[in-house]
């Protein structure tokens, strides 16, 4: 069971809040790492922009990274484009949230991070995603606990 979800901001590469930096880091080999993924690129290792230059760290690209578990999952937050409103991505961020729920299960891990804005709500940096479904998504990661 996971100890705690974080919220966690990006300032600069190199440090907390570079998903791509602390994935790397032994201090978070138990730890997962959301990123905001895209219809497209869901059920694929391709690495991609923002939080989701984690994607190779997935359930499609872990064993070929040589580790025990994936360390990255990744929620929809739109298509080519962020949605337009909570009811275009509602069933398949709830798949996501399921898949996420069993990555949870069968790993132990400690730590779920997730891209954060300073409000401490799912942060969106590529895609122009509305605040209902970054609040829908944060609060699907809360109930984690």
């Amino acid at each position: 069971m996971i100890e705690d979800v974080i919220a966690s901001v990006f300032h600069k590469r190199g440090g907390d809040g570079d998903f791509e930096w602390m994935i790397r880091q032994n201090i978070h080999n138990s730890d997962l790492f959301i990123f905001n993924d895209n219809e497209y690129h869901c059920g694929t290792s391709v690495k991609g922009g923002g939080s989701a230059s984690v994607r190779p760290y997935n359930i499609y690209g872990y064993i070929g990274k040589k580790l025990d578990r994936p360390m990255a999952h990744g929620i929809p937050t739109g298509t080519f484009r962020g949605y337009t409103n909570l009811a275009e991505g509602k069933a398949a961020i709830d798949a996501s949230i399921a898949e996420l729920r069993q990555l949870i299960k069968k790993y132990d891990y400690i730590n779920v991070y997730f891209p954060a804005d300073n409000t401490g709500i799912l942060g969106s940096g590529i895609f122009d995603v509305p605040l209902n479904v970054r609040l829908y998504i944060t609060k699907e990661l809360r109930n984690l606990l």
